[in-house]
């Protein structure tokens, strides 16, 4: 809903005098299981204590006032950091960067004085900048992220596949990292396949162009588990933990840690079960290995829903299948088995 001039007023004097605080959202890194990296994510706190959303704040600020949010987020996050390296907690950060703030002739010094200020090594800083946004003056844009990689920070492009120009985009600027949109995500429990087969496909190309993949907005176990599959590096959302204020942050690592809750192996939902089917579906005849060995076959023999025989003689079938064909009609038929159970859970959930 739109905010009243008057309220708009007295959120953003409060965001300068003390009501700007800092939340930390963990990014898990798939290979080790195990957090590296923070994304600090802005909020407004008021007098009363009343939290208040980026959503609803950002859109009343002028780009003067977005610089200035952006300067002060960036000492306070590199501040943290020297503070969590005291603690003992090393971990890397990433911080949202305007696209008009990007523009300004003087980003580069702030972010440049930034890092020299609080010796804090630059290649531990990631700055996003959204797919979504648009910069009008893409040549100046490139050169001020071509100078900032200079620093030795990392770059990162945020909500890949919510809009049509990211793969331009990828391929003309600099980017270091591809941050997959949330939005998409979302969309796995209610059409699995197309959205599987998407995130696939983006993943892809973020190798082909030696690029870090980030998958937001994971919020269960399944969805964890699928991305991971799928070749994902990191993964970030409410399954993983929610953004969390910067002191509760220490807390959360060493129970995390201690009993981490994302297996890596072996295959545990449905989702993961489906996004591993579709990567051996993809996989050339020849390299078809046996059903005994395939992890989707383990997941299926201790399936205790219905229909988990039938499951098991389909992936059978597919593994010993002498002829392309007899291939495809397999594939087509566990592909399908998967999919009615996922959307089941998914009304279940």
């Amino acid at each position: 809903s739109p905010v009243p001039i008057d309220q708009a007023r007295v959120w953003i004097t409060r965001l300068f005098d003390g009501g700007l605080q800092l939340y930390a959202q963990p990014i898990l890194e798939f290979k080790q299981g195990r957090v590296l990296k923070v994304e600090f994510l802005a909020r407004l706190q008021l007098p009363d204590g009343q939290m208040i959303a980026p959503g609803l704040f950002l859109p009343l600020l002028g780009d003067a006032e977005l610089d200035r949010l952006f300067r002060s987020g960036l000492k306070r996050t590199l501040e943290q950091l020297a503070t969590w390296d005291q603690m003992g907690y090393a971990l890397d950060a990433a911080l949202n960067l305007p696209p008009n703030t990007l523009l300004d002739p003087d980003c580069v010094t702030w972010v440049r004085d930034a890092l020299d200020q609080s010796l804090i090594a630059p290649e531990r800083l990631t700055l996003e900048l959204l797919e979504t946004q648009e910069i009008t003056e893409q040549s100046a844009a490139s050169a001020t992220l071509l100078a900032l990689r200079a620093l030795g920070l990392k770059l990162a492009m945020d909500d890949v596949g919510s809009g049509f120009s990211g793969l331009l985009r990828m391929a003309q600027m600099p980017f270091d990292v591809l941050k997959i949109d949330q939005g998409l995500v979302m969309r796995l429990r209610t059409d699995p396949v197309p959205t599987l087969s998407l995130i696939r496909a983006i993943i892809q190309i973020g190798r082909d162009f030696n690029r870090a993949i980030v998958v937001e907005g994971l919020e269960d176990a399944g969805v964890i588990e699928a991305v991971r599959v799928l070749g994902a590096d990191f993964g970030q959302g409410y399954g993983i933990a929610r953004p969390m204020p910067t002191a509760e942050l220490p807390g959360w690592l060493d129970a995390f840690h201690a009993t981490p809750p994302v297996p890596t192996e072996p295959i545990q939902t449905l989702l993961g079960a489906l996004a591993l089917h579709l990567c051996f579906s993809h996989q050339e005849e020849g390299s078809v290995h046996a059903a005994a060995d395939c992890p989707v076959h383990a997941f299926l023999t201790e399936w205790m829903g219905d229909g988990g025989e039938q499951a098991v003689l389909l992936h059978q079938r597919l593994h010993e299948a002498k002829s392309e064909q007899e291939r495809a009609q397999a594939q087509n038929e566990l592909q399908q088995w998967l999919v009615e159970r996922i959307l089941a859970e998914s009304v279940a959930i």
